[in-house]
């Protein structure tokens, strides 16, 4: 399970920050560093954690 505060990577928007999160965990709110906030799938393909 993500997090909120978790470290993410996604193959487009690269490095981010998770700031929200539904009860379901279907889609996250990332603050990426480049591209500012955005909903994300939480299954998206290529999207990852970033071990702590």
């Amino acid at each position: 399970m993500i997090k909120l505060g978790a470290r993410v990577n996604h193959p487009h928007f690269g490095f981010g920050t998770v700031i929200g999160a539904p009860d379901t965990f279907d889609t996250l709110s990332v603050l990426f560093d480049d591209h500012g906030p955005k909903k994300i799938l939480a299954d998206a393909e290529g999207f990852k954690m970033i071990p702590e």
